[in-house]
């Protein structure tokens, strides 16, 4: 099921209000997003409260009717032998750097989304360590018993002796980003400009300070990782549109 609604233009729902409840500033419910960029450079910390408390009425809207499908899941009989994953596909900005929405960077704000699995008979567990969204497809044939699928990008998670691996990540709105995350490293390469900028997001979660130089070493051994990911990628999409012209 894709919900779409926690996403722009952020609308305030009936009953899930949230946020600061006397706002008088510019910012209102249903405000089209190019409306919203313009304005972004004169917004001030109570905008911003304001832009998240619409985002939360959005999460807390679509919240309440993923509960009904459960709800509906829970009563029926095969309950016990359901899988449930629950994800996105990003974040949004909120101000941090002055940016809103999505797309544009690739910073945390934008990278960092839950995933929640529920796996019957499983005790359950939280975990820190992150994991990539490719990994949930060959998680989830692994539960399915499915072995016989054509070779896949990602891990199954709940496979025993799983090791860190480095998760990539990339955009091609307002700039052609290319990310690789390493334990606390993680390394943003421009493709138009050919720069890069390493973050430790141990020392510096909020992204501030390019540690290139710091950490030269590594940041060689990253931009060499993601160069072969970037030549695997596009050697696999080339490998479909040729399938695909075949058929």
């Amino acid at each position: 099921l894709h919900y779409f609604d926690p996403h722009f233009a952020y609308l305030e729902h009936e009953g899930h209000a949230h946020g600061p409840a006397n706002y008088e500033g510019p910012l209102r419910s249903g405000m089209p997003f190019v409306e919203l960029e313009a304005a972004r450079e004169t917004l001030d910390d109570a905008d911003r409260e304001r832009l998240l408390g619409l985002y939360d009425s959005e999460i807390a809207f679509t919240d309440q009717w993923i509960g009904t499908i459960l709800a509906a899941l829970r009563a029926r009989p095969r309950w016990k032998d359901t899988v449930i994953a629950i994800t996105s596909d990003h974040g949004e900005e909120f101000l941090e750097r002055g940016n809103v929405g999505h797309g544009s960077t690739l910073y945390e704000e934008v990278l960092a989304v839950p995933l929640i699995l529920r796996v019957p008979a499983s005790l359950g567990e939280r975990r820190e360590d992150p994991v990539s969204t490719l990994d949930l497809l060959p998680t989830c044939a692994a539960l399915a018993d499915l072995s016989d699928l054509p070779s896949m990008l990602g891990r199954d998670l709940l496979a025993p002796g799983i090791e860190p691996s480095p998760l990539f990540s990339e955009t091609n709105l307002g700039g052609v980003l290319r990310a690789i995350r390493d334990g606390k490293l993680k390394l943003v390469h421009d493709l138009q400009s050919s720069r890069s900028q390493l973050f430790h997001l141990g020392l510096d979660p909020g992204e501030q300070v390019d540690q290139s130089e710091r950490y030269s070493a590594e940041r060689e051994r990253l931009e060499v990782e993601l160069e072969r990911w970037l030549r695997l990628t596009t050697e696999a999409r080339f490998e479909l549109l040729e399938a695909d012209l075949s058929e």
